[in-house]
Order: structure tokens, then C-alpha cells, then sequence
């Protein structure tokens, strides 16, 4: 038995390593210089999904198998994993576009300047108010960027 649960360990802490460089990947992702390569994104994000399926099974075989007195600790650390895979998961998805179709998996087309008469303009930003594309792609970013530091930092004391 205790085999057994060291192997479940050594299967887990590989998935969990796994899952960390994903994550440091998506982070990187979304702050690439001329915006997120969206087809990766969506990779990132069907490895995380099937990573959490994974480590779940694993995390219920090995409940199965550990002594009472580290149940507690075993569960909050399943816990706080599935947690950063499920933050991940929702960044990726808050960092697409909101564009249509094929278009998915183009990176967005963030003009480099503002237009004319733009700072001119009072009504907030929309999706189909081209003019203020760029404030609208900078408060995304600022949002994301937020996101992506509580996925890349996990808390102190705490591993993947």
C-alpha cells in the first residue's frame, strides 16, 4: 500500500509540474508583445482542463490510500490547485476577443495610435465603437494582467 501511494504521489507531482509550466506559459501568453496568440490559448486551455480531470482522479485514488492525519492537508492542497487551473482557465477565456467565426484565432488589431477626435469623445467604451478600441484593449489588459498575477504567484508557504 504504501508503494502504491507513493507512486499515486509521483504520478500527481508530475501532472502538478505539468500544470505549472502551463500556467507560466498562459502567463506569458497574455502579456506578449503585439497581444495573445489565441490558437495556443485555446491549447493552454484543453491541457489545463485535461490536467484537472487527471490530477482529480489521482487526488480521489489517493485519498483512498493516505492515513487519516494527512487528509486535511492532501485536500487543501488538491484544492488550492484546482483553484489556480480553474483562475487559468477563466483568464484564457477573458482574454479572447470578442470578435466572430474565424477570427478567433487572430490576435487583435490594437492601433498603435489614437485616432482623431478619440480623446474628444465622453461615451465609454463599447465592442462596436471602433474609436475607442485602444482604451477599451487597455482596460482588458489591465484586467488580465491582474488576473495573471494571482495565477503565476501562488500564495506564500503553498506549493503546486
Amino acid at each position: 500500500m504504501a508503494e502504491a501511494l507513493a507512486r499515486l504521489k509521483k504520478k500527481r507531482g508530475a501532472n502538478r509540474g505539468s500544470v505549472t509550466r502551463i500556467t507560466t506559459h498562459v502567463g506569458e501568453e497574455l502579456e506578449a508583445e503585439g497581444g495573445p496568440d489565441y490558437a495556443k490559448l485555446q491549447q493552454y486551455k484543453a491541457s489545463l482542463t485535461e490536467k484537472l480531470k487527471i490530477l482529480a482522479a489521482l487526488d480521489d485514488e489517493i485519498l483512498d490510500l493516505v492515513e487519516e492525519d494527512e487528509l486535511d492537508n492532501e485536500v487543501e492542497q488538491a484544492d488550492i490547485l484546482r483553484e489556480r487551473i480553474g483562475l487559468c482557465i477563466i483568464g484564457i477565456d477573458q482574454a479572447r476577443p470578442h470578435l466572430g467565426g474565424a477570427q478567433l484565432n487572430r490576435p487583435l488589431n490594437v492601433p498603435t495610435e489614437t485616432p482623431a477626435g478619440a480623446l474628444l469623445n465622453d461615451t465609454p467604451p463599447t465592442d462596436e465603437n471602433p474609436t475607442d478600441e485602444l482604451r477599451l484593449t487597455r482596460r482588458r489588459s489591465m484586467r488580465l494582467l491582474r488576473i495573471r498575477s494571482r495565477l503565476i504567484t501562488p500564495p506564500q508557504g503553498q506549493q503546486s
